[in-house]
């Protein structure tokens, strides 16, 4: 009895791995070495080409989900919207084929919301939400963001920030030592320099 007992979780192991194979196409994907540049499509009619000597991540479906980038190459991150990412680094794709995250080429202003845009610094990795505004990157300048609507501080060049999906700021490095309410009526002192989270509510963690 307890032999069956342990074919039949055998069994309905085997067949839980199965659809999860079958449920999600990158479930088959696979690292592949390219001995030489090799241009590798990431969605239907759409390739570039990958640097000799690196590793790209294939889905099951034959499409490229990471790579290495063998040039400056300009890429989609939404329908209708480019821009360009540094050769030599790696760039990751989402099921859709748009761009989710790679390494900027030039400084360059991207949104992060509707009607709200800001400049992404060159030479680090900026990552996109699938509606194509950004989630997080590196602030090239000094920058005004709002983290509840009215309410704004401003946050230090040269480091990452990071977005909620509504478009207000989720963390951030303070330029200047800051008041920040954490409660109703309560606030303390955050110092420059210091990393501070907020949340959905405006208030800070």
């Amino acid at each position: 009895m307890k032999r069956k007992l342990v074919y039949f979780s055998i069994l309905l192991f085997i067949i839980a791995i199965s659809l999860q194979f079958v449920n999600n196409p990158q479930a088959e994907a696979a690292s592949k070495y390219l001995r030489s540049d090799t241009n590798l499509y990431f969605k239907p009619g759409s390739y570039t080409t990958f640097k000799a000597g690196t590793n790209a991540y294939v889905d099951g479906r034959g499409y490229v989900k990471s790579g290495v980038l063998r040039y400056d190459t300009n890429l989609y991150f939404k329908p209708g919207s480019y821009t360009t990412f540094r050769a030599g680094t790696t760039v990751n794709f989402g099921n859709d084929g748009y761009v989710d995250s790679g390494v900027l080429r030039y400084d360059t202003n991207l949104y992060f919301k509707p009607g709200s845009y800001t400049t992404f610094k060159a030479f680090h990795s900026v990552a996109f939400r699938q509606s194509g505004f950004v989630r997080s990157g590196v602030l090239r300048y000094d920058t005004n963001l709002y983290f509840k609507p009215g309410s704004y501080t401003t946050f230090q060049a040269g480091y990452p920030v990071s977005f909620r999906n509504d478009g207000y700021i989720y963390s951030g490095i303070l330029r200047y030592n800051t008041n920040l309410y954490y409660a109703p009526g309560k606030y303390r002192t955050h110092r420059a320099g210091s990393r501070v989270q907020f949340g959905s509510n405006g208030f800070v963690y």
